[in-house]
């Protein structure tokens, strides 16, 4: 049997069930391939839209996006077209999206990946690496919420984060 953890932003908690009452207000990503379920913090993005956070470590392996009423709204959303992924940072480096039209813009130093229905992210970095994750969810240009893309821009920790995730030890 398979037993999901959720790991939360406070490193020294692990708790074994998930609460979905307004889960529908979260953000969680799941390491398919190993069985976590983390939730993501909210952040303030600069670019005017909904920005999730998660900090640490990832397993290699399949990954994916939920939110919803019982985790069952997949971003980015799978459409005919024009749906897909943003790999922006050292995001390109440690994920692949596969099955999917990948186009790197060298202007904008970028990675766009176009997905249908078998398409899947795929963490292919360090699993031994702490990683800052910043996921923003786009709509249509007609305003329509259908969370079309989902940008993926990933850093290393700077030294404050690490600080603060060691109790102040560097």
């Amino acid at each position: 049997m398979n037993n999901n953890y959720i790991t939360t932003p406070d490193k020294n908690r692990t708790i074994k069930s998930l609460d979905l009452n307004n889960s529908e207000n979260h953000m969680y990503m799941i390491e398919q391939s190993f069985g976590l379920v983390h939730k993501m913090r909210w952040n303030n993005s600069i670019f005017n839209t909904e920005e999730f956070v998660y900090t640490g470590r990832l397993h290699k392996g399949k990954l994916t996006f939920a939110t919803g009423k019982d985790l069952k709204v997949v971003v980015p959303r799978r459409g005919k077209f024009n749906y897909g992924f943003a790999l922006e940072g050292i995001a390109k480096d440690i994920f692949k999206v596969r099955n999917s039209l990948n186009i790197y813009n060298k202007f904008e130093n970028r990675t766009f990946s176009y997905i249908n229905p078998n398409s899947y992210l795929e963490f292919i970095g360090d699993p031994f690496v702490e990683y800052s994750l910043y996921v923003r969810i786009y709509e249509d240009c007609f305003g329509i919420k259908n969370s079309r893309w989902a940008v993926i821009y990933a850093q290393y920790p700077n030294e404050d984060e690490k600080y603060k995730m060691n109790d102040g030890q560097y």
